[in-house]
C-alpha cells in the first residue's frame, strides 16, 4: 500500500480471512484517486483455485524432478530452436563424468559419441527428429574418464507443425549387458566348435508354436541346408529310417506322458542314399501346472 502513487496502479497478492476463520488468497490492484482527497481505489479478486492449482504443480514437478534424479536412467531435454539442453539429470556426472552445465548444445553430445558410432548416431536421430518421429537407438558414449559406456537413447519429438521444436528421452546404461550379450556370443561359438569337433548337436524343440530350435551340427547330421531353416516334424521324420521311426516316436510319447528323459539310437537316411547313425537324447520340460512346453536334447 505505501508504493501506492500517482505513478500508476500497484498489483500485488495477500491472503485474507473469512468471519468462520477460512483463508483465501487475493489478487489486488490499487490506485491512487490522483485528487487531494488522498483516497486511493481497491479491486479485489478470489484467486484461491489458482494458487491451489499452482501449488498441485509445483509439488507434481517436484515428485517428476525427485524420480527424474533417483533413477539410473539420464533423462534430458533439448531445444531444438535455441540448440540447447534445457534439462540433463544431475546423475549423468556420476555415469559418464560431464555436469550437466557442460552440455551447452548439440556438438558437445555428437562429439563425445564414440568414432565408429557418431556419423550413423547422429545421423539416423537427425533424420527421426527431422520427420518427427520418436526413436530409440544404442550406441557408444566417451566417458570424461575415457572408458567406453553404451547408452540405449530414448527419443520423443515435440513438433511445432512440421519444424521439430524440442526433444525429449533419457540414456540408459547398457554397458553390463552389452558385455553379458558379447560373452554369450563368445560362448555359443565355443558351444558349436565344441559340438562340431564332437559331433553332437542339440535342439529344442517348442510344443505350443510348434517350433524347432538347432544347433549347426544338427543340420549336418540330419543332411538339411542350414540357410533353409530347421526343417518341419514331417520333414526331419523322413530322415528317420522306417524301421526306427516307431521306437523313437514311442520313447518321445513316454517321455512327454511321464516326464522322463528318452535315450534311443537310430539310422538316418541322407539325401545321397546312404545311413548313418545316431545317438538321440531328449527330455519334456514342463510348467508350473504341469502341461509340456518344450522338449530338449
Amino acid at each position: 500500500i505505501e508504493r501506492i502513487n500517482d505513478k500508476g496502479p500497484e498489483s500485488f497478492e495477500t491472503q485474507h480471512r473469512r468471519k468462520d476463520g477460512t483463508v483465501f488468497d487475493v489478487a489486488v490492484t490499487a490506485s491512487f484517486l490522483g485528487d487531494a482527497s488522498g483516497y486511493f481505489v481497491c479491486f479485489c479478486r478470489d484467486i484461491t483455485a489458482r494458487k491451489k492449482a499452482e501449488q498441485e504443480l509445483r509439488a507434481s514437478e517436484e515428485k517428476y524432478r525427485e524420480l527424474a534424479e533417483n533413477t539410473e536412467a539420464i533423462l534430458w531435454e533439448y531445444e531444438t530452436g535455441r540448440d540447447q539442453w534445457t534439462y540433463v539429470a544431475p546423475q549423468v556426472q556420476r555415469i559418464l563424468g560431464y555436469a550437466p552445465e557442460e552440455w551447452t548444445g548439440l556438438k558437445f553430445w555428437a562429439d563425445h559419441i564414440h568414432p565408429d558410432d557418431r556419423h550413423w548416431a547422429t545421423q539416423y536421430c537427425a533424420t527421426c527428429t527431422a520427420r518427427g518421429e520418436s526413436h530409440t537407438f544404442e550406441y557408444r558414449f566417451l566417458a570424461r574418464d575415457n572408458r567406453v559406456v553404451w547408452l540405449r537413447d530414448v527419443v520423443s519429438v515435440e513438433m511445432d507443425g512440421t519444424v521439430p521444436r524440442r526433444l525429449r528421452g533419457f540414456m540408459i546404461d547398457i554397458t553390463e549387458r552389452k558385455k553379458i550379450e558379447d560373452a554369450l556370443r563368445e560362448s555359443e561359438a565355443a558351444l558349436v566348435e565344441a559340438q562340431a569337433v564332437a559331433k553332437i548337436g542339440s535342439w529344442r524343440y517348442d510344443v505350443a508354436n510348434d517350433k524347432p530350435r538347432w544347433s549347426p551340427e544338427m543340420f549336418r547330421i540330419f543332411d538339411f541346408a542350414p540357410a533353409e531353416g530347421e526343417p518341419g516334424w514331417s520333414e526331419h521324420r523322413k530322415r528317420i529310417h522306417p524301421e526306427d521311426w516307431g521306437r523313437v516316436d514311442r520313447a518321445i510319447r513316454q517321455a512327454v506322458a511321464e516326464g522322463t528323459p528318452y535315450r534311443e539310437e537310430l539310422r538316418i537316411c541322407r539325401q545321397d542314399g546312404s545311413i548313418s547313425w545316431a545317438e538321440t537324447i531328449g527330455k519334456a520340460q514342463r510348467n508350473d501346472v504341469g502341461n509340456v512346453v518344450e522338449l530338449h536334447g
